[in-house]
Parts: C-alpha cells; sequence; structure tokens
C-alpha cells in the first residue's frame, strides 16, 4: 500500500482529548477498567427504595417493569459560574447538558488546551437525544413564572444549540455541530 492512500486532503480532524461519565464510572479510565474486568454498573433497587420515591404500587408490579437504573454521581455539582452562568439557569438546564459542559471542559483539559489562550481553532462536535420530559418540566415551571423564561428554557436545553452553547461559553471558535 502506497503511502498517498494516507495523503492529508485539508480535512482532517484530530481527537486529541477525551472524557466521559458513566454509571459507576466518572472517566473514561473508570470506564474502560469496569468494562475490562466486566463489572456491573447499574443500580438494582428494592420494592421499598421505589415506593420511598414515589413509584406506584401498578407500576411496581408490572412485569416489564425494570427496577435497575445506571446513575451517573455528582450530577449536582456543576459549577454555574465557572460556565458563565446564573444559578438560575443553570437550574432550567437538563442535567445531562451540565454534565456535558464539563465533559467538554474535562477533555480540554485531557488535551492540554485551554481555549482562551489558544490562537488555533478547536472545534465542538456533539450528539444528543431530546430528553422530552426534563424540557416538558423545564417549560412549565417558565410558563409559571416569566413568559421571556420560556425562550431562555427552550435554548438552555434544546440539542440543537448544544454545540454552539458550549462552544461560546468555553472560546472554541472552530467548527460547532
Amino acid at each position: 500500500m502506497s503511502n498517498s492512500h494516507y495523503a492529508n486532503h485539508g480535512a482532517e480532524i484530530a481527537v486529541i482529548g477525551m472524557a466521559g461519565r458513566f454509571p459507576g464510572a466518572k472517566n473514561v479510565q473508570e470506564f474502560w477498567s469496569n468494562l475490562k474486568n466486566a463489572k456491573e454498573t447499574i443500580s438494582f433497587f428494592t420494592d421499598e427504595e421505589l415506593r420511598e420515591e414515589g413509584v406506584n404500587e401498578e407500576l411496581l408490579n408490572d412485569p416489564r417493569f425494570v427496577k435497575a437504573k445506571g446513575i451517573v454521581e455528582d450530577v449536582d455539582l456543576f459549577d454555574a459560574g465557572f460556565f458563565d452562568y446564573t444559578p438560575k439557569e443553570a437550574a432550567m438546564m437538563d442535567p445531562q447538558f451540565r454534565i456535558f459542559h464539563e465533559c467538554v471542559w474535562t477533555a480540554l483539559e485531557d488535551a492540554g488546551y485551554d481555549p482562551f489562550t489558544y490562537k488555533g481553532q478547536i472545534g465542538l462536535y456533539t450528539g444528543a437525544g431530546l430528553n422530552a420530559e426534563w424540557v416538558l418540566r423545564a417549560l412549565q415551571g417558565a410558563k409559571h413564572g416569566e413568559d421571556s423564561k420560556t425562550l431562555e428554557t427552550a435554548v438552555l436545553n434544546m440539542r440543537d444549540y448544544m454545540a454552539t452553547l458550549i462552544s461560546y461559553k468555553l472560546n472554541l471558535k472552530g467548527p460547532s455541530m
């Protein structure tokens, strides 16, 4: 095979930093260790624990109901000020988006790049599913307050804005998709 097969075409992308948070793993290294060691990281719950959380008896008795969940730790430790959000904005934001902000910053640290001093372009490519339940609850809360909060809640929670919003907050000047 010739080296020309691997020629640069000007559209190359280098992944030089990585981060993630998972049930039972606070980072990619712990996640990989859990995989290698076949460690179970899903939490299983008793009927009593689920009742205490408000799960009704009909659901508890449904044979299709799975009494387990993957729990990501420290979701409540988001530093709103670090990302230039007010505490109110952070409270309106989907916890998954808050974690994603933290993961982007951790990936930048892992790569050794400070986006506020780096002269080159740093891009952000994201993907997210719609957390409809969170968005509906957040929008209902906004409706009971000020109408201006409805747009703000939507912007803080819609996956369509995730890449550009985080890029703006972290001074990333490359492509944001």
